[in-house]
């Protein structure tokens, strides 16, 4: 059984499907989408998409029964650009307006970068221009997948063949059926990266509305999610600042278990002699030995709530506080003491480690101060309760004071459990504010020893995984896997890398053309969107009047507002 299905857009405009209902044996049925096109803001008709015949008797009756009328795909009631009004993309005498800004300056640094290269050569020139143009649109747009051949539509210049909703969902199970020409593609882009040495590796959680997905597990979820998750390992090449690698994980691993595998895939690929940057969720004695036993290089932080982690910080916090071990980080002054971290071995004797104490003496302040003042507020709201049980009262501090519980007991008084705060306990805490410890692998013999400012640089530029994670959540829209099929989702994943990729390419010519005040993204973005050719229907496109932050800022990325226009992929 087929029907229309009218769907509201982001950008205000309203998407046309034909959908049909599908009955799957032993599963839950579910219908298949076809992108018809867009509805006009005035009138109501159907602007039919690029590449789609007439519709037929059939589907007019359908398009009927829901209220709307097609009237040819050049309708003469969307043909006249009103009085006076702006020019539309498409204007009586064929003559239509293309944007050409901010796909042509991403294919031009896919092109630069190798990334376009490395798509056509593993997955073919069509496929893998069809990734690039599904990759742009999330970069750009942040939009779902079923909305890319509208966006491009509406850009204008580029054939939007293979880009439909249907064939979308083709492609990304494909990709995800794809498995040897996923690692083909990754193995091609570290070498043109340049087979990176100094690595950042982080973990973090994708939720789940699927119910099916293999992958998908109940484990630690970043964002607070009461749903099931894949895990994302993902690999940044510190001096790129650029993903080179990824993977999924059923979402009940814990960061910690998924270094040994991370380690020998990337052998795998070709990379040796690398060296990882981690943060405390990755420290175990296990990870430290196995790294070890593999010649693998690591900069790794050490939980403080550990027994020797906490002994250093006893030994050395008094030592810290003086000036001579002050140093400057970015402007803020930073306490540093150079130790040892023992660590026992499998098979021999215990080995000693380089450590590095260092003490934020601004963030220490601050964060003694945010820890005593709730602590106190909980102690004056937990005196004046009292509770029937001591279930009742550790319920209580389970829903109200979470991670500060640890602070209190629950005690007996005159039948009824209250609940006492432990203040040498929240002095051990406070103790520990501030305080980071760096464990890092022993040095070659007879390489030079990094300095403080090094190591400490290099542990902080864990914050570059970060910030990809936020670009991959939250600008290019892919915070939830929506699918529920395995290879459709391990194919989104994919395009989301390569998405990823675009963007950070983007920030890192940001950063080159202005080093000093770097122009965020999604202003970047804004300015290209700016940059649009007329395109006649005889004679060559004329570039329209392109405003001057537009033009300096593509001058400042080396490029030439004319040339972007052929530079589309």
């Amino acid at each position: 059984m087929a029907f229309i299905i009218k769907q509201k857009r982001r950008d205000g405009k309203t998407s046309v499907h034909l959908a049909e209902s599908v009955h799957r044996p032993g599963r839950t049925p579910c219908h298949r989408r076809q992108h018809l096109g867009t509805l006009d803001a005035e009138t109501d008709e159907l602007i039919l998409a690029k590449g789609l015949p007439e519709p037929d008797g059939e589907l007019l009756e359908l398009l009927r029964k829901k209220g709307i009328v097609f009237h040819g795909r050049r309708s003469p009631s969307r043909s006249e650009p009103e009085a006076g009004g702006a020019l539309p993309r498409w204007s009586a005498d064929g003559v239509r307006v293309e944007e050409i800004g901010r796909v042509g300056l991403l294919s031009s640094l896919a092109r630069a970068s190798g990334l376009a290269d490395c798509l056509w050569t593993c997955f073919g020139v069509g496929d893998g221009s069809r990734i690039l143009r599904l990759a742009m649109h999330q970069a750009c747009d942040g939009g779902a997948v079923y909305l890319a051949q509208d966006w491009w539509d509406d850009l204008g210049g580029v054939d939007t063949t293979g880009l439909s909703s249907s064939a979308a969902g083709a492609l990304l199970a494909d990709l995800g059926r794809a498995a040897a020409a996923r690692r083909a593609f990754f193995a091609e882009w570290l070498r043109v990266c340049g087979m990176p040495k100094a690595l950042i590796h982080d973990t973090t959680s994708l939720s789940s509305y699927a119910n099916d997905l293999e992958l998908a597990e109940w484990g630690y979820n970043r964002d607070g999610d009461r749903l099931p998750q894949i895990n994302l390992a993902l690999v940044v090449a510190r001096a790129t600042r650029l993903p080179v690698w990824y993977r999924s994980l059923p979402g009940s691993i814990p960061d910690v278990a998924s270094l040994k595998g991370t380690s020998a895939m990337l052998r795998d690929l070709g990379l040796e002699d690398f060296s990882f940057t981690l943060d405390r969720g990755y420290y175990s004695q296990d990870n430290l030995n196995a790294m070890l036993d593999e010649g693998i290089r690591f900069l790794i932080g050490v939980p403080l709530h550990l027994k020797q982690a906490k002994e250093l910080a006893t030994r050395h916090l008094e030592a810290l506080n003086t000036f001579e071990r002050r140093f400057l980080a970015n402007g803020t002054p930073v306490g540093h003491m150079p130790c040892q971290f023992r660590l026992e071995r499998r098979d021999g004797p215990a080995v000693k480690l380089p450590a590095h104490l260092y003490l934020g003496v601004e963030r220490r302040h601050q964060m003694s101060l945010r820890l005593e003042k709730t602590a106190l507020e909980l102690a004056a709201k937990a005196k004046e309760l009292s509770f029937d049980s001591p279930r009742r009262a550790e319920q209580w501090l389970e829903e109200n004071a979470r991670a500060f519980a640890k602070f209190f007991d629950v005690a007996s008084r005159d039948g009824r459990s209250v609940l006492i705060i432990q203040p040498s306990r929240v002095a051990d805490a406070l103790k520990c504010q501030g305080l980071t410890l760096i464990v890092t692998s022993p040095l070659p013999d007879a390489a030079e020893a990094p300095g403080r400012e090094e190591i400490l640089e290099d542990y902080r530029s864990r914050d570059m995984a970060e910030k990809l994670f936020d670009v991959y959540k939250n600008a290019t829209g892919n915070d939830r896997l929506r699918t529920g099929g395995d290879q459709a989702a391990e194919g989104r994943m994919f395009l989301a890398f390569v998405s990823l990729t675009l963007r950070a390419l983007l920030e890192n010519k940001l950063r080159e053309a202005s080093p000093k005040s770097s122009l965020a993204v999604p202003e970047a973005l804004a300015m290209l969107k700016k940059i649009k050719q007329l395109v006649p229907v005889a004679g060559k496109p004329l570039l329209l009047e392109v405003p001057k932050k537009s033009r300096d800022l593509v001058l400042a990325m080396e490029r030439q507002p004319e040339e972007l226009a052929a530079a589309r992929i």
